[in-house]
């Protein structure tokens, strides 16, 4: 199975954003492991919305959630997101970003 076409998230039923991997190692070095992401981008979506409770009282972490489909196998999960706004820079077309959003770093990942 191979997704080549934006999926429909389940939770709120919005198209899905390609998103390339955080981790360009696994393709780029190993010859495997996804090149992108199907994510739920909706900051309305259910999921994402009620992922920020049920993550503190769950695991005590400060964190929500993002639905995911692995193109290639079609497995589903969910995507971990720690502020909404390194989820935006994701998704540099749709939503507008600054410098400060990136905490200095341009892939917008943790450090």
């Amino acid at each position: 199975m191979y997704l080549n076409h934006n999926p429909t998230c389940p939770h709120c039923r919005k198209m899905m954003e390609k998103v390339e991997t955080p981790f360009p190692t696994l393709p780029e070095y190993f010859g495997f492991g996804p090149r992108f992401l199907w994510v739920c981008s909706n900051d309305n979506c259910s999921l994402f919305i009620n992922g920020w409770k049920n993550m503190a009282e769950k695991y005590g972490e400060l964190t929500s959630i993002r639905y995911m489909i692995e193109p290639e196998s079609g497995e589903t999960g969910v995507f971990p997101v720690p502020t909404v706004s390194l989820f935006d820079n994701l998704f540099p077309n749709d939503k507008d970003t600054t410098d400060s959003d990136l905490n200095g770093n341009p892939n917008g990942l943790m450090t």
